[in-house]
C-alpha cells in the first residue's frame, strides 16, 4: 500500500510539472522555431522575408531579433510607420542601443529631428561610448544647419574609435561643407586607409581633386569608386568630364552613356552624352538618344538646339531649322542657338538672314567666338 501512495505521489508530483512547465516549454519551443524563421528570412528576399519576420514575431512575442529584423525591413521599404511600431515593440522587451538608434535613424528619415535626437541621446544614455548615436546626433546637427555643432559630435565620437571609417567620412562631408577641402581631403583619405571598400570616400575625394583640376588623380580615386559600385552615375559623369580634358570622347561617350544608363532621369547627363556625341560626329546615335529622351528633356531649349544640331548634320534642314525656333521660342536670349541657326542659314546661302542671326548671338554673348568668327567668314 505504502508503494501505491508513493507511486500516486510521484504521478501527481509528475502531473503538477507538466501542468506548471508546460506553457514555459511551449514557449521556449515556439521560440526557437521563431529563430529558425529569421535564419530562413536571411537568405530571403520581399514579401517572403516579411512574412518569415512577422510569423516569427507571432510564434514568439518577446523575440527582439523578430521585431527589430521586421523593423528594419519596413525602413527599408520606406514604410517608416509600421518600421517605428516595429522598433517601439522591440523596445518594450528590452531597451538596447541598438533599437534607439534604429528609432532614431527613422524619425531623422522622416524629418523629425528633434524626435530623432531624443532616441540618440536615450542611446547614450544605454551605452555612453557609442559612436553610431553620436553619428546620428551629428546628421540632426547638421540638418539643422549646425556644422560646427555637428563636427564637435564626430570629433567625440573619433576619439572614442579612431578607426571609425564613416566618423571620417562625415568629419570630410562636414569640412566640405565649411569649404575647408583641404581637410575634408585629409579625413576622406583617413577613411579609405580604415575601409578600402567604402566607395563614397574614393568618390568626394575625387570630385574635391577634379575641382582642383588635378585630373590625373581624381581619374584614379573615381575608377575606384565605379569599381566598388558600378552604378555610381555621378562617378562616371566627372570620369567623363575628365576624358574631355584628355580629348579622348570615345571614353568620355563610354562614361556619359553609363551615368545616364544608372541615373536616367538626370537631365545634366543626358545633355552632355548628346553633346559628346555630336561633338564625336555621331549625329544618327545623338539624334536617336535625343528623342528616346524627348519626354525628359522636351521641356528645356537645349533639347531642340541640339537635336537642330544633329538634324543639320545629318542635312535634314527644314527640321532642324524648326528646332532652332522651338528652342529660340523657349529661350530666346541663347546665344548658342542664334549661332547654330546662323550656321543653317549659311550652308543654305541665306547670308542676310546667317548675318542676322551671328549679329543677335553676339549681342547676347559678345565672347562668343564662334558666332565672331562665323560672322566673319561671311
Amino acid at each position: 500500500m505504502k508503494s501505491n501512495i508513493k507511486n500516486f505521489f510521484t504521478i501527481g508530483f509528475l502531473l503538477t510539472c507538466i501542468i506548471h512547465y508546460s506553457p514555459s516549454l511551449v514557449f521556449a519551443d515556439s521560440c526557437q522555431s521563431a529563430k529558425e524563421l529569421l535564419k530562413q528570412a536571411e537568405v530571403s528576399d520581399g514579401e517572403a522575408q516579411k512574412r518569415l519576420y512577422i510569423n516569427a514575431t507571432k510564434l514568439c512575442p518577446t523575440l527582439l531579433e523578430a521585431h527589430y529584423n521586421l523593423g528594419v525591413y519596413y525602413f527599408d521599404n520606406k514604410d517608416f510607420d509600421n518600421a517605428i511600431k516595429c522598433f517601439n515593440d522591440a523596445l518594450k522587451i528590452k531597451n538596447y542601443e541598438t533599437v534607439f538608434i534604429a528609432l532614431g535613424k527613422e524619425y531623422f528619415e522622416k524629418g523629425y529631428c528633434k524626435k530623432a535626437l531624443e532616441y540618440y541621446q536615450d542611446a547614450i544614455m544605454k551605452s555612453p561610448r557609442s559612436v553610431k548615436a553620436r553619428q546620428g546626433i551629428a546628421l540632426c546637427k547638421w540638418k539643422d544647419g549646425e556644422i560646427n555643432a555637428a563636427i564637435s559630435v564626430l570629433k567625440e565620437a573619433l576619439k572614442i574609435d579612431e578607426n571609425d571609417y564613416i566618423t571620417l567620412f562625415n568629419l570630410g562631408q562636414l569640412e566640405e561643407s565649411n569649404k575647408n577641402n583641404i581637410e575634408a581631403k585629409e579625413y576622406y583619405k583617413r577613411s579609405i586607409e580604415k575601409n578600402d571598400m567604402f566607395y563614397k570616400s574614393y568618390k568626394r575625394l575625387g570630385v574635391l581633386l577634379y575641382n582642383d583640376h588635378n585630373f590625373s588623380e581624381a581619374k584614379t580615386y573615381l575608377q575606384s569608386s565605379v569599381a566598388l559600385e558600378s552604378k555610381d552615375s555621378e562617378s562616371y559623369y566627372i570620369l567623363a568630364k575628365i576624358y574631355e580634358q584628355e580629348n579622348n570622347e570615345e571614353k568620355a561617350i563610354l562614361n556619359f552613356k553609363r551615368a545616364s544608363e544608372f541615373d536616367a532621369n538626370n537631365k545634366s547627363f543626358a545633355f552632355s552624352l548628346a553633346t559628346s556625341l555630336l561633338r564625336s560626329n555621331h549625329q544618327e546615335s545623338a539624334m536617336s538618344f535625343l528623342l528616346e529622351k524627348e519626354k525628359l528633356l522636351s521641356n528645356d531649349y537645349k533639347y531642340y538646339s541640339l537635336l537642330g544640331v544633329a538634324l543639320m548634320e545629318l542635312g535634314k534642314y527644314s527640321e532642324a531649322e524648326e528646332n532652332f525656333k522651338k528652342s529660340l521660342k523657349i529661350n530666346p536670349l541663347s546665344s548658342e542657338t542664334h549661332n547654330n541657326l546662323g550656321v543653317l542659314y549659311k550652308r543654305l546661302l541665306r547670308q542676310d538672314e546667317a548675318k542676322k542671326s551671328f549679329e543677335k548671338s553676339l549681342s547676347i554673348d559678345s565672347n562668343n567666338k564662334e558666332a565672331r568668327k562665323n560672322l566673319e567668314s561671311l
